[in-house]
C-alpha cells in the first residue's frame, strides 16, 4: 500500500507542478510529452483535466497521502475499525470510477495519453483490490474463521484489467 501510494503521490505531484508551469507559461512542454499520442499537454489543457473546477491531480495529492498514512500505520501494527476500511474502499472505488472515466476520455475524446496519468490509473486498481482483500480477511478473522481465499485471484483481476486497458489503447492508437 505504501509503495503504490507513494508512486501515485509522486505522479500526482509531478502532474501538479507541470500543470502550474503550463498555467504560467503557455509555451511550456510537460516532461511527459513525447509525441502526438503521448501528449501530456493535450491532456492537461483539456476540460477533463479540471473536472471539479481545479486540477485533478490535487485529488491524487490528498488521496494518496491518506493511503500512504494508513499503510505506514498498518506496517507498525495498527488496527483500524471497519469504518476506516469502508471509507478507504469507498474512496478508492470513487477513484477507480474517476480514473476509468479519465482513461475513457483520454483514449477516445482527447485522443492523447499522459504517461504520468496512466501510472496513476495503474496504481489505483491494485490499491482497491488490496483493500477489498484486506477487508475480507478482517471479516473472516472477526468471525474466527480462516480466510482461505485464492491468493492469485486478486493478481489475476489486476492483470486482466491492465490487459484490457492496454488493448483499448492499442486498438485506438496503433491498430
Amino acid at each position: 500500500m505504501v509503495l503504490l501510494g507513494a508512486i501515485g503521490l509522486a505522479m500526482s505531484f509531478i502532474i501538479t507542478v507541470e500543470k502550474i508551469h503550463l498555467l504560467t507559461d503557455s509555451n511550456f512542454v510537460p516532461s511527459c510529452t513525447i509525441d502526438n499520442i503521448m501528449s501530456c499537454k493535450s491532456v492537461m489543457e483539456s476540460p477533463q483535466a479540471n473536472v471539479f473546477g481545479f486540477p485533478n491531480p490535487l485529488i491524487g495529492l490528498a488521496g494518496f497521502s491518506v493511503i500512504i498514512t494508513l499503510g505506514v500505520l498498518l506496517a507498525t501494527g495498527a488496527r483500524f475499525p471497519r469504518w476506516v476500511w469502508w471509507g478507504q474502499a469507498l474512496g478508492l472505488l470513487a477513484g477507480l470510477v474517476f480514473v476509468h472515466w479519465l482513461a475513457f476520455n483520454a483514449i477516445y475524446e482527447i485522443v492523447a495519453l499522459c504517461p504520468y496519468c496512466m501510472v496513476v490509473w495503474a496504481v489505483t486498481m491494485p490499491l482497491f483490490v488490496m483493500t477489498v482483500v484486506h477487508m475480507a480477511r478482517d471479516k473472516a478473522r472477526a468471525k474466527g474463521e480462516y480466510y482461505g481465499g485464492n491468493h492469485f485471484l486478486p493478481l489475476l483481476v489486476v492483470l486482466v484489467w491492465y490487459a484490457a486497458i492496454a488493448l483499448l489503447i492499442y486498438l485506438q492508437f496503433y491498430a
